[in-house]
């Protein structure tokens, strides 16, 4: 896009921007797809003008990951579209190219953070919903355990590492478990082996 036709956008209202889009996970050729797809998803919404966009190689990552980024520059009607990409694409940055000031109406700044409020209650709502589903999730895995030591024990003496081993909880994790079992009187110990009470 010639500096003319992005002159005219300016004088519109539009922002200028730089904003760079990136994706991390796995396999390699699904975040190279993915990237593509949010890119094209952001195109066919048709508020926001491409003026060009750059797709990068994908990477593999210190933990074993990929990552690949596309670096765009976008004409944005206004902040309202602005703000609402960033809360749905989470972009991994934003840089205003122009204007260089700004002027808003009560109105436009209300909608944003309308907006802006909209999204963190939501974000909100979900984190709370996480966290409920975390601990169901971790009070019934506790209960798998517990009952899997059980039938590990029936008419036995084990060693932690044993029980561990034939439940699959490796390591000293199940040791935390078999004390709050003797705790609780289900479990006793005789020197290092463990039997039902």
């Amino acid at each position: 896009m010639e500096k003319s036709e992005i002159k005219k956008y300016l004088e519109k209202g539009y922002f200028y921007v730089n904003i760079i889009f990136e994706i991390i996970g796995n396999p390699k050729e699904h975040i190279n797809k993915a990237i593509k797809m949010v890119i094209q998803r952001i195109k066919d919404e048709g508020a926001i003008t491409f003026v060009k966009e750059e797709f990068g190689e994908p990477e593999e990552t210190v933990d074993g990951l990929w990552g690949v980024y596309c670096e765009t520059e976008l004409l944005i009607p206004d902040l309202y579209t602005l703000t609402s990409l960033a809360f749905l694409y989470s972009p991994a940055s934003i840089e205003i190219l122009e204007p260089a000031k700004l002027t808003l109406k009560d109105k436009e700044l209300t909608d944003v953070m309308g907006d802006m409020l909209s999204h963190l209650h939501d974000l909100n709502t979900k984190h709370i919903e996480l966290n409920s589903m975390n601990k169901a999730l971790q009070k019934n895995v506790n209960a798998l355990v517990r009952n899997a030591i059980l039938l590990a024990l029936n008419k036995k003496e084990l060693t932690s590492y044993e029980i561990g081993k034939m439940i699959g909880v490796a390591g000293k994790g199940i040791e935390p478990v078999l004390d709050a079992m003797i705790k609780e009187e289900k479990l006793e110990k005789d020197k290092s082996k463990y039997k039902i009470k």
